[in-house]
């Protein structure tokens, strides 16, 4: 005897019907976003500025405007967890900076963009052992219309200012677009960011304030170029990209030992190495491809007591470069 089931139990479409109307739904949609036409353009100017606690800093006895903040700060003093902060970003599309501000100054972000396709979002929230976190956020609004746009004829330029005199870990990730970001002069504790496609540059043009503990980068495709990371003097380094150009510059004033390690998959991959330290690296090492060292021989010796740092340098498929 045979017995009849409906279409709940089976499924009328089949996985084939499914995915069929799914396709026919998402044509539908994007003929409809054609016919409505690109939404009406909105240029903004924002400015958000959030004032973070401040660090008391012990009396040394000459706190001069000319002497530097590195050097009003004991090598045994702590930082008090309510001073303690982390900047979390969430960017893509379009330019960014991030920048030194000025001593006394709140963090700062300005901004100029289409606020018809696009949002400037923020917050702030104190963590359970006292320390605080302040997030922003930069991106397309969330509307199915403006997603499913082919192209995006707007520039957005988002700029953000850190105080100097504030300790600060630096994390988040960055999408799509061009970064170009200032570490010199800062309190930057860490530095952990994940990058998305796009040009990306990060500088330390002068020595940070203490020496960073940690310096992480995870890359995805196109540039990226980090500028004379030994003034950040970080004590682990870990840069990798997949697929791209990667030029990484450890010249600088190394206060402390670092452990430097990067990793490039298909591609260019570059390597400064700094003078006034005792210098721990074998050789480069690609699967697929060519690797050169040149001018490590002709380095000048370190001076007594200077810090050292072990080089690490792989690759997958292309070109390694190490040089003086």
């Amino acid at each position: 005897m045979s017995q009849k089931r409906g279409c709940f139990k089976t499924g009328c479409l089949g996985c084939g019907g499914v995915a069929a109307l799914m396709l026919v739904v998402s044509i539908s949609l994007f003929a409809f976003g054609v016919m409505m036409g690109k939404p009406e353009e909105n240029r903004q100017q924002r400015e958000l500025t959030r004032a973070v606690p401040s660090v008391a800093l012990p009396d040394t006895g000459d706190a001069s405007s000319d002497v530097g903040l590195s050097l009003r700060i004991p090598g045994d003093f702590e930082v008090p967890p309510e001073s303690m902060g982390r900047v979390d970003l969430d960017l893509s599309i379009g330019e960014f900076e991030i920048l030194p501000g000025k001593p006394g100054e709140p963090l700062r972000v300005e901004a100029e963009f289409d606020s018809g396709s696009f949002e400037l979002e923020e917050s702030f929230s104190t963590e359970k052992d006292g320390s605080w976190v302040y997030r922003v956020s930069f991106g397309r609004s969330i509307s199915i219309f403006r997603f499913i746009r082919m192209e995006d004829e707007t520039m957005n330029r988002v700029r953000i200012y850190l105080p100097p005199d504030v300790p600060i870990a630096l994390t988040g990730e960055l999408g799509l677009g061009e970064f170009n970001i200032e570490l010199g002069g800062l309190w930057v504790t860490e530095t952990s960011l994940e990058l998305g496609a796009g040009e990306h540059e990060i500088r330390v043009s002068e020595p940070t304030v203490v020496p960073m503990r940690t310096f992480k980068l995870r890359a995805s495709v196109g540039e990226l170029g980090v500028v004379k990371l030994g003034n950040a003097s970080p004590a682990k380094v870990d840069v990798r990209q997949r697929i791209g150009e990667t030029s990484v510059d450890l010249r600088g004033a190394w206060r402390t030992d670092g452990d430097v390690y990067q990793k490039c998959g298909i591609g260019e991959c570059s390597v400064r190495v700094p003078e006034g330290v005792h210098l721990d690296f074998d050789r480069a090492r690609v699967g697929l491809g060519e690797a050169h060292a040149h001018g490590l021989g002709d380095l000048p010796p370190p001076p007594p007591g200077a810090p050292t740092v072990k080089l690490v340098v792989k690759g997958s498929l292309g070109e390694v470069r190490v040089s003086r």
